[in-house]
């Protein structure tokens, strides 16, 4: 893999620089990420013509992201804002199936190993989790299909596409047609709420494993900014 930067690839010094631990610079990074690409309403000629097909630069230049599919953009900023600040991570791709959610799909998250021991973090359309431990999801109503991690330090995301990225690994069941027509489907299923942004730090503040139906309590507002506490 060329790891030469795109020339569509954002310029480092456009990039904000975060001081601090990387717990800190972690949180910067997804705060940043939050203002940077906000969750939009997008009309389906431009999720068909658009969605995945983005250049770094040009989701910068757009400023937002699909709301009911931002995993893909904000985790290639995310990547590149990471590779930045010399943060190592591990690259999460699961292929799944989730129960009433449409056609499998690729989601991608983030895994950190730290002084502070490990966290993870996702990007979905109803709240970020910032977490600490590895990569989780509810098995009872996703079905993985494959799951594979690719350290920072074997990739360059400014030499990355968004479509070289879903390359990584080669799908099994998930086709990006499927999912588009899935998604222009649901566009009139998002509600205020959903283009808010919040953070999850602990499960029982997560809306996902709330809804889902487990012994949780409601979740909390997000916390005010700041790093997660350690468990």
């Amino acid at each position: 893999m060329s790891t030469a930067a795109r020339e569509d690839a954002p310029r480092p010094e456009q990039l904000p620089v975060f001081f601090g631990d990387d717990l800190t610079r972690i949180h910067d990074v997804i705060e940043w990420v939050h203002a940077a690409v906000r969750k939009t309403h997008w009309e389906p000629e431009r999720v068909r013509d658009r969605y995945l097909r983005r250049s770094l630069a040009e989701i910068l230049s757009d400023g937002d992201t699909l709301v009911v599919g931002p995993c893909p953009d904000r985790t290639a900023i995310a990547t590149v804002l990471l590779h930045h600040h010399e943060i190592p991570f591990e690259l999460v791709i699961h292929e799944r199936q989730i129960a009433g959610y449409g056609p499998p799909t690729v989601h991608m998250a983030l895994e950190f190993d730290t002084p502070e021991g490990g966290h993870w973090c996702d990007f979905g359309f109803r709240e970020t989790r910032f977490m600490a431990g590895r990569y989780d999801f509810d098995q009872s109503i996703e079905e993985t299909i494959q799951i594979t991690r690719f350290a920072s330090a074997d990739f360059d995301p400014f030499a990355l596409s968004l479509e070289q990225a879903f390359e990584l690994i080669a799908p099994q069941q998930a086709q990006l047609e499927a999912k588009v027509g899935w998604f222009c489907s649901q566009l009139e299923t998002v509600t205020p709420e959903m283009l808010e942004e919040r953070i999850a730090y602990e499960p029982d503040q997560s809306v996902y494993w709330n809804a889902i139906g487990t012994d949780h309590d409601a979740p909390s507002p997000s916390p005010s900014p700041g790093k997660p506490a350690p468990r």
